[in-house]
């Protein structure tokens, strides 16, 4: 930015003057100031660098936000004091998914040179965030030429690991009491919430269940059935199967890892507890309690494990 001031003399002459005719209190000459801001013409540019963000792989945390830094270096020939730097922004693309912004990026320290600023910019990525390559973009303006540039040319990617997690709820797993030849009989604590907490979409989730032990006897797992769905004990089942194979009861074998057919759990953000979104819910029936085994409490020697394979 350029600043012109021009000083004015105004200077009045008034003809046949003498100091006879001089008109006391009035200025002979005035002084006024003026100024001009001239701004450049010319556009910013961008250039995005980071060792350790373009073109390198950043992890994800579970269940969690990444705090990514990165920086670029903001550019005009018209002068740095030209940039505007209250509004220098940035954001991790890609097509087809959401993006996520700063829109405040900050300037690091004095100009670099005569025509360049540094600004840093950082962006917090969920968990849940697609494992691909993302584009780096940055926005910049500056005062003269006022258009908005992105750095569309520069190729500036980095790429969002996959990570598979998982956090489950329910620690323990009980039922009513039950009479021996009892049939169809739900768990009174389910369901068992199991939440997406990475970036990966899971279709291979399995249950791996044991026998129930007593004193005296034991009851088979085979005897217990697990489902995604629940309502008019769907869940004692095993045929239970919508179309399109979303609600889909199973029975469990002992010590074998059993997949859950319908047990999709998509990529997205679980907090909000709805069943669907980055989690699911399994609901468990015993389907036919023994009738030849004695009152008793039955237990399992061994943790029930969900988990992917």
């Amino acid at each position: 930015m350029i600043t012109v001031l021009v000083m004015f003399f105004l200077i009045f002459y008034f003809g046949n003057f003498n100091l006879r005719n001089a008109i006391t209190g009035r200025l002979s000459s005035r002084e006024t100031n003026a100024s001009i801001s001239v701004v450049g013409v010319s556009p910013v540019t961008i250039t995005v660098f980071n060792g350790t963000l373009t073109g390198a792989t950043v992890d994800p945390t579970e269940d969690s936000n990444v705090s990514i830094v990165f920086y670029a270096v903001i550019s005009d020939n018209d002068g740095a004091a030209d940039i505007n730097t209250t509004f220098v922004r940035a954001n991790f693309s890609r097509t087809g998914e959401a993006a996520y912004h700063n829109n405040s990026c900050s300037q690091i320290g004095a100009n670099l040179n005569t025509t360049s600023k540094n600004f840093s910019c950082t962006i917090n990525m969920p968990y849940f965030a697609s494992p691909l390559p993302w584009n780096v973009r940055v926005m910049a303006t500056d005062l003269g030429n006022k258009t908005f540039f992105y750095n569309w040319n520069d190729n500036s990617t980095f790429t969002y690991a996959q990570l598979q997690a998982i956090q489950i709820s329910h620690t323990a797993l009980t039922w009513p009491s039950v009479a021996p030849g009892d049939i169809n009989q739900s768990s009174n604590n389910d369901p068992t919430i199991i939440n997406n907490t990475g970036n990966y979409n899971i279709t291979n989730l399995t249950f791996q269940g044991f026998n129930l032990y007593g004193a005296t006897s034991f009851i088979n797992v085979a005897n217990i059935t697990i489902s995604n769905s629940t309502g008019l004990s769907v869940e004692c089942n095993p045929s239970n199967r919508t179309a399109g194979g979303t609600n889909v009861t199973v029975s469990l074998v002992n010590g074998t890892n059993v997949q859950i057919p319908a047990g999709f759990i998509l990529r997205n953000d679980h907090t909000s507890n709805n069943n669907e979104t980055g989690q699911e819910a399994l609901y468990y029936c015993i389907t036919t309690v023994p009738s030849n085994i004695p009152s008793e409490t039955y237990s399992t020697t061994k943790g029930w494990v969900i988990k992917l394979i």
